[in-house]
């Protein structure tokens, strides 16, 4: 075996195999030397049955009884708390730590050794510490879909074997019981405080810090409809690049009632919480200078008001005992006020194109002093499928610029954007490929990302679906539109009947179907021995299905531009015949993993469409 051929997630800084192997004998023991390793050792020996059935000894074990894995207390600085040596030969499994976590660590990776591998595992040598000190995942709860709690510990079980010790779920809406406004969620299945004590306590148990995140400026939208609008920076929409916006989305930074507001929010949430932390977001805030504030902007700078509202925000949190994470995408265009920023927050620069982050922007964090962590993206919203080599870029940059400038961690995002209608494994190859980087950009940077999807994520015994989900993943590749974090298909499902403008030739249709049935045959060829593999298949047919619908709608639409009246009744009937069961799918394989939550308010462009076909295609018979 090579160390090309051993697919780990993520690979060790270093990894030597040499010739030989050792066999984990059933009846082994793992032999501990402390007791407080116990839980976490035990923890993260249970996601493989093998390990899971080993006895556990501290101290030694009884004469006549085999060690197969023993784990020894390093007191040398030369391995961080994160950190760990890993050794196979012919004794055994030697593992040595600094700290609980590296020791958790370790026997993440020896479980995944043995899903290569089996109960014969290969001599090798392992040195193995992280790049950053915070690697995190964030997954958008505020755009309709809301996970179940079981959902969201299997969620960090799995994050935690593969190193990621920071998690947040992101808020905007109201997807969280506010104890202070119950008549904004009243009647909704959404998070409440009790199911964050539990997931907070799952985190702690698994070495990952579970991060308080709620929108305080910008993205206000949800709570700006009605009782709240008149504190809108503009309540009666505004302007964004040529096209006005009916609806509010910004707060107005100089009503004392806005932040009053999300404070009130910010204290309903954060007593659940255990971490030091609070992601404050103030982002996107695209009207700011338009309305209430446009005076105060043009006297005193755009950048000096929204700097004067993020400060109120963070001493909020400060009242609260938390540092503050913020994103960086208003501020940073404001250089001379970064040194301003204070020294416990950290901002978050993010950018989810091929070409971002860029070098320069972390640079300039950099020369500024400025704490941050660079926040790359899994591709997954506005598309159904994944944007595979944009994601696959967008990561890389984020890991080696801020490796390269400074960034003292790694947050991989993971947005619900249009109504979240995609399903989490659509994420997987982004969550992964992110985990990994962020532990180690060089051992990580040209992994084979499909083998180890077949092999850890998706256990595929056809060695199919790793590949075929990357492959999905580059169907806008095969769009001659790209517009940009959204694919053609995309537009197309949510969309509509409307506007016809921009929509390319039918042929281009045609090679969008055949892509989708080549991946729906090769899809009926995998072999899955994962948890819930039905239900993933099942998810990615209803992805493929949805973005194969999507075609009709793209050629309805070439029938409306070339007149063709036979065209566009043929594609408003196929529409009408398969909506009903795709919305009854969607709801179906939604509700095995999210609470209700807002799904009606996710299906509403699918549930339109079929409503305007239906009238379009008998307006056309007559």
């Amino acid at each position: 075996m090579s160390t090309q051929t051993l697919h780990l997630c993520p690979r060790p800084r270093s990894l030597t195999i040499g010739a030989g192997t050792f066999h984990i004998a059933p009846d082994a023991y793992i032999l501990l030397d402390a007791h407080t390793l116990y839980a976490p050792i035990t923890i993260a020996a249970a996601r493989h049955p093998l390990t899971a059935g080993l006895s556990v000894a501290v101290g030694q074990v009884s004469a006549g009884r085999t060690t197969a894995v023993t784990f020894a207390y390093d007191p040398a600085e030369v391995l961080g708390a994160e950190g760990y040596d890993l050794t196979i030969d012919e004794s055994g499994v030697l593992i040595q730590y600094n700290a609980p976590a590296g020791a958790f660590y370790a026997m993440a990776t020896l479980v995944q050794i043995i899903e290569n591998t089996g109960a014969d595992l290969p001599y090798l040598e392992i040195d193995d510490e992280p790049a950053f000190p915070t690697r995190g995942y964030m997954l958008d709860i505020g755009r309709n879909k809301v996970p179940k709690l079981a959902e969201m510990c299997a969620l960090v079980d799995w994050l935690a074997t593969m190193k990621i010790n920071h998690v947040e779920l992101y808020i905007e809406g109201i997807p969280f019981e506010y104890p202070s406004f119950p008549h904004m969620w009243k009647g909704r299945d959404i998070l409440t405080g009790e199911d964050i004590l539990a997931l907070d306590e799952f985190c702690r148990a698994r070495f990952v810090e579970l991060v308080p995140t709620q929108n305080h400026f910008g993205h206000m939208d949800k709570w700006l409809l009605e009782e709240y609008r008149h504190l809108a920076e503009c309540p009666d929409g505004f302007t964004f690049q040529g096209t006005f916006l009916p609806h509010p989305r910004c707060l107005n930074p100089l009503n004392p009632d806005s932040e009053g507001l999300v404070n009130r929010m910010a204290d309903d949430l954060l007593p659940y919480f255990s971490s030091s932390q609070f992601n404050i977001c103030c982002d996107e805030t695209l009207e700011l200078g338009q309305g209430h504030a446009k005076e105060a902007c043009e006297a005193q700078g755009l950048g000096r008001v929204y700097l004067d509202f993020l400060q109120k925000v963070i001493a909020n949190a400060r009242a609260h005992g938390k540092s503050v994470l913020f994103w960086d995408d208003i501020i940073k265009s404001y250089p001379d006020l970064l040194p301003q920023i204070p020294q416990s927050a950290v901002a978050l620069e993010w950018g989810y194109l091929a070409n971002q982050p860029t070098a320069d922007d972390c640079a300039l964090m950099q020369s500024t002093g400025v704490r941050y962590f660079t926040c790359p993206g899994t591709g997954a919203w506005n598309t159904l499928l994944g944007k595979t080599n944009q994601m696959i870029a967008n990561i890389r940059n984020a890991a080696e610029f801020g490796q390269q400038y400074g960034a003292e961690g790694l947050l991989n995002t993971d947005w619900g954007d249009s109504g979240h209608l995609q399903s989490l494994p659509t994420s997987y190859s982004g969550i992964a490929y992110g985990a990994a980087m962020a532990w180690d950009p060089t051992a990580n940077r040209d992994m084979d990302l499909a083998a180890m999807l077949d092999t850890l994520v998706f256990k595929d015994a056809a060695h199919v679906m790793g590949r075929l989900v990357l492959d999905a993943g580059n169907y806008f590749e095969v769009e001659n539109t790209k517009p940009v974090n959204i694919t053609l298909s995309f537009i197309l499902l949510i969309s509509g009947l409307g506007a016809t403008d921009g929509i390319p030739g039918g042929e281009d249709f045609d090679r969008m179907r055949a892509y989708l049935a080549d991946l729906r045959a090769r899809l009926a060829t995998t072999d899955l021995h994962c948890d819930r593999a039905d239900l993933i298949l099942s998810e990615y047919r209803l992805a493929i299905d949805l973005i194969d619908l999507a075609q009709d709608v793209g050629d309805f639409h070439y029938g409306v531009k070339a007149h063709d009246t036979l065209k566009q009744t043929a594609m408003l009937e196929r529409l009408v015949a398969k909506l009903p069961g795709l919305i009854e799918e969607i709801r179906r394989t939604w509700l095995i993993r999210n609470r209700y939550s807002y799904l009606d308010d996710s299906l509403a462009p699918l549930t339109g469409m079929l409503e305007e076909a239906k009238e379009r295609v008998e307006s056309l018979k007559y």
